[in-house]
This record gives structure tokens, sequence and C-alpha cells, in this order.
């Protein structure tokens, strides 16, 4: 081991070929850091580490990034969201958005803010009856769209770009 971790260490790091790697002490799942850089290494395994410790600092902190990237995000609901869905595209893609948000499976999440929506809170949109023709598919994809329009664009950018921050 590289590293000498406490005992109460969720991921301990090691090195095989020159790349860093990530062990899960309680499932022995190894992942790879995708880094040859040992400082990168130890910082990549403390913030896994300090994730598993303090789930909610961890909130207050992306909820704090968040606000000082885009204030109003913070207090952003669904409904801002769908309504902006809802006035861009052709006539028959409003009009389609129109007969979806109207629908009780989204009655739960318009007025939720953003920073506290949940999956179950979209799986519930999923799971409920609609009077749609297809409501179910098209719920689901007006699932992919809302989270589509809520995602900012540099974070798109870094998930295509550096998967590896993904597998947090």
């Amino acid at each position: 081991m590289i590293q000498t971790m406490n005992m109460k260490a969720k991921y301990t790091l090691f090195r095989r070929s020159g790349v860093y790697y990530s062990q899960d002490t309680a499932s022995g799942q190894q992942k790879s850091l995708r880094t040859k850089d040992e400082a990168e290494a130890l910082k990549l395994i403390s913030t896994r580490n300090d994730a598993c410790r303090q789930p909610v600092l961890n909130l207050h902190l992306a909820r704090a990034y968040l606000t000082a990237s885009d204030p109003a995000f913070v207090e952003r609901t669904w409904q801002t969201v769908m309504d902006q869905l809802q006035a861009r595209g052709k006539d028959s893609s409003r009009e389609r958005y129109q007969d979806v948000f109207k629908s009780p499976a989204f009655d739960g999440l318009c007025h939720k803010r953003l920073m506290e929506t949940t999956t179950d809170d979209f799986l519930a949109t999923r799971r409920e009856g609609s009077g749609h023709r297809d409501g179910s598919t098209c719920r689901w994809n007006a699932n992919r769209r809302l989270n589509r329009m809520v995602q900012p664009p540099f974070f798109r950018l870094a998930k295509s770009r550096l998967s590896r921050w993904s597998t947090f």
C-alpha cells in the first residue's frame, strides 16, 4: 500500500504497473483512478473517503458551489424547467409536453426544488398512470429532457471528457 489509511477509511490506494487504483475495503472492489501522478491519486482517494464520511457536508458544499455559479439554481423548481421546455421546439412538441406535464404523474415534481430532487422522484413519475396514449414512454423522454436542461453545459462537457469524475 502506498498510503497508510486509518481503520475507518472506506477506500485504500495502491499502484499497479504505474497506475493508481482504489480498493473498497468492504467489498474488495478495485477501480482505476486513471492517473500515474501520486499527488492526484492521494487527492482522489481523500475526496472519496471524505464523501463517505460526511455525506451531509457534501450536499452543503455542492449547494455553495452551485450558488456561486448560479444563485437562482438553489431556489429553482421543476415547474420553471417544465415551462422552459414547453416554450421550445415545434408546435407539435410543445403540445405533447403540455399534455405530459399536465398529467398527475408530474404533480409531485413540479413544485420540488432542483436541489432536493432524488431518483425516486423521477421513478415515481414513470410509475404513475397517465391518460396519454403512450404516457410511460412520453414521460420517460420528458424526464430525460428535463435532466438535460438542468445540467450546466460545462458539466456535460466535463462528463464526456473526464469520465472518471462521473464515477464518484
